[in-house]
């Protein structure tokens, strides 16, 4: 059974561009209540330790930690 209330997403990408394009397509479906950006690994860490995502679009190449560390570490069983 889905949920039909809305969740947020997160976008983590080192570049501003790519973020604003994803955050612009993501409001623009409606889909989502929020769209919540962090531009390194860490500041995305912070952000899933105080909230929880529907989704989150990550990049792997990233500054500070990357996308699959932040991925590794986040959700090891």
């Amino acid at each position: 059974m889905l949920n039909s209330s809305k969740q947020d997403i997160l976008i983590v990408d080192d570049d501003k561009n790519i973020c604003e394009i994803f955050s612009e397509y993501c409001t623009d479906l409606k889909l989502f209540n929020k769209v919540i950006i962090a531009h390194d690994g860490s500041l995305a860490q912070q952000k899933l330790q105080n909230q929880e995502f529907g989704l989150m679009v990550v990049d792997i190449n990233m500054p500070k930690k990357n996308g699959l560390e932040l991925v590794t570490n986040e959700f090891r069983a």
